[in-house]
């Protein structure tokens, strides 16, 4: 599109319009003729982080149907639908792939694929939001449409381009993120995953200084990191060679800064990008714990210094937060199990604290497990200190439940690796606020089932045989008397 400067476009006026049969301005309350397309210096919603990689989406609004006379290209369409989804549910806008799509805008025009596949994304997110139990036939229609045109693209060269790897990235993120129904998600992600990764290998490095590949490739480093986690494919080893694994932190440095985040912040996601390969060591001293044992001692090793960096990161990190978005008080409740909750000022205070509170939970199992592996006695100071975080993240559930479930849907998970510390009750009443707060249906809708079913992602995530059911915690018997 074309902006053209005029005599309107004078010092001082908030708004000018763009694609109006008559270039005029507009007073504070007054209405746009058909179709204006309205360029506002206004300030981004609260929980949208003001860098110049969101200064498009600041910028640019529809404000009602198009005029006829002034036909917009397809990718024009899904343009503009995407900006109005972005500033008509802002507190939905977390996470790597909201950040990325405010690069989409301006590249939609590039590609195909990546527009129908931003084309499904808004559908889907449409019918979201419209609490629809099913897809609307408009999705579908959108989904195969996404699907031929990415299979073209990839299809037609050897070497993918930026958006074609993209295109493929928001459809896969499209399925975990807005469909409901997800009784096959597991497969089908995993396969999706190692699809990205295979794409990813092919097209080569990011360009760091191109914000979009940039912001695409941190969110396809996080999905290939998955695959570690959840299947025995190696197609995501790649990234772990020495070239891939430097560039990989330095996206994640750059992201993670560019974004607000703190040194802890920065930390984590880095030692994030190694935790494939403590998973594919944990899996290999279970197959074979005698050949292994010095790979899992180092394992432990590691696993006690990320707990020790994350207790001396941490109580500035939590000052940090409720500095900038508002304080937390502990207050007796005597109508919640614990008998103590948090209350918050503001919920981007949990926001900042959310991956700081879940990130010792997984290194306290995984000592755990490899000391039940080679028959020695548990480590209770371990223990003690991870029944402290758990009850440190239950103590947010009744902040939570407050909460819009679709702007919390992402950290449900991590509440399955609490279940270990937990007694019998207090297992009752975390698994019940987890199937409360499930509207997208990603988990067992009865208790029993997933009560299985959190015991069985916690052995497999931490790269232990699923198949083995979990005895109750040392935790409980030994700390709680239970």
């Amino acid at each position: 599109m074309k902006f053209v400067l005029n005599n309107n476009h004078k010092a001082g006026t908030e708004e000018a319009f763009v694609y109006s049969s008559k270039p005029n301005k507009r007073a504070n309350g007054s209405s746009a003729s058909t179709g204006s397309l309205v360029l506002a210096e206004r300030p981004a919603p609260t929980t949208v982080q003001t860098t110049r990689y969101n200064s498009q989406f600041r910028s640019y609004r529809l404000l009602n149907a198009l005029d006829s006379r002034f036909p917009m290209s397809s990718s024009d369409h899904v343009s503009a639908r995407l900006v109005a989804l972005m500033e008509a549910a802002p507190e939905l806008l977390q996470g790597s792939i909201f950040y990325a799509l405010r690069e989409l805008p301006r590249r939609l025009h590039l590609s195909e694929c990546l527009r129908d596949s931003v084309g499904y994304w808004c559908s889907s997110w449409i019918d979201c939001l419209q609490g629809l139990p099913e897809p609307s036939n408009m999705s579908l229609n959108s989904h195969g449409k996404a699907i031929r045109s990415l299979l073209r693209a990839i299809q037609g060269s050897q070497t993918p381009s930026i958006e074609t790897v993209a295109a493929a990235t928001v459809l896969a993120r499209t399925g975990h993120t807005f469909i409901t129904d997800n009784s096959e998600t597991g497969a089908r992600s995993m396969g999706q995953a190692m699809g990205i990764a295979t794409l990813v290998r092919l097209k080569g490095f990011p360009n760091i200084d191109d914000p979009f590949d940039l912001l695409m490739a941190y969110e396809q480093f996080f999905i290939i990191e998955l695959i570690a986690g959840w299947s025995d494919s190696n197609a995501g080893d790649f990234a772990s060679t020495t070239p891939w694994q430097e560039v990989r932190e330095k996206v994640t440095e750059k992201v993670v800064l560019y974004h607000g985040g703190q040194e802890i912040d920065v930390y984590l996601q880095k030692r994030a990008l190694h935790y494939g390969n403590t998973v594919r060591d944990m899996k290999l001293c279970h197959e074979d714990p005698d050949s292994f044992y010095d790979r899992a001692k180092r394992v432990e090793l590691e696993m006690r210094e990320l707990l020790l960096t994350m207790e001396g990161l941490f109580a500035s990190h939590w000052a940090y937060a409720e500095k900038g978005s508002g304080s937390i008080t502990e207050t007796l409740d005597p109508d919640f199990f614990l008998g103590r909750k948090y209350v918050l000022q503001s919920h981007k205070t949990y926001t900042i604290l959310c991956d700081a509170l879940q990130v010792p939970l997984a290194p306290s199992l995984i000592i755990s497990r490899i000391r039940k592996l080679y028959n020695q006695p548990a480590d209770m100071a371990i223990q003690k200190k991870y029944r402290e975080y758990c009850e440190r993240l239950w103590m947010f559930i009744p902040h939570l439940r407050s909460q819009d479930p679709l702007a919390i849907v992402d950290d449900l998970f991590m509440f399955f690796f609490t279940v270990e510390a937990a007694n019998e009750q207090e297992t009752r009443h975390v698994l019940e606020f987890i199937l409360q707060m499930d509207v997208m249906k990603d988990f067992a809708d009865d208790y029993d089932a997933l009560l299985e079913e959190a015991k069985v992602k916690v052995e497999r995530f931490i790269g232990a045989p699923s198949k083995i059911k979990t005895e109750k915690s040392q935790v409980v018997t030994e700390i709680l008397g239970a």
